[in-house]
């Protein structure tokens, strides 16, 4: 496995709630636009999946469902990766991309 990059902190990041989900999405970065699904979602990134990963210390934009979020991919392992995002989602965002994501039922406007 690829280590963290800047370790210091990481694990506090590993302490954010995390909801499962099964979420398309795009990751936008040097190297072009990058199909992945996210699996797990939490305030402050996110685990996903994708068939060549970005290497640890690159700085992506993650695309899911229209909105951007900047964020460095932090560690990558075979086909899974983790991203930390720039600054924490709200709780309002994670909620939605859990819903979207299957993890949470969804509400009575959805």
């Amino acid at each position: 496995m690829n280590s963290p990059t800047n370790a210091k902190g990481y694990e506090a990041l590993r302490a954010s709630r995390r909801l499962k989900v099964f979420q398309p999405a795009t990751l936008l970065g040097a190297d072009g636009r990058l199909r992945v699904h996210l699996l797990d979602v939490s305030r402050t990134g996110v685990l996903g999946h994708a068939a060549s990963p970005p290497a640890p210390g690159s700085r992506v934009e993650l695309d899911c469902a229209g909105q951007l979020r900047p964020a460095l991919v932090r560690w990558n392992d075979g086909p899974r990766f983790g991203l930390e995002f720039e600054q924490p989602l709200p709780d309002e965002r994670m909620e939605q991309i859990a819903r979207q994501g299957g993890a949470l039922p969804p509400t009575p406007a959805d």
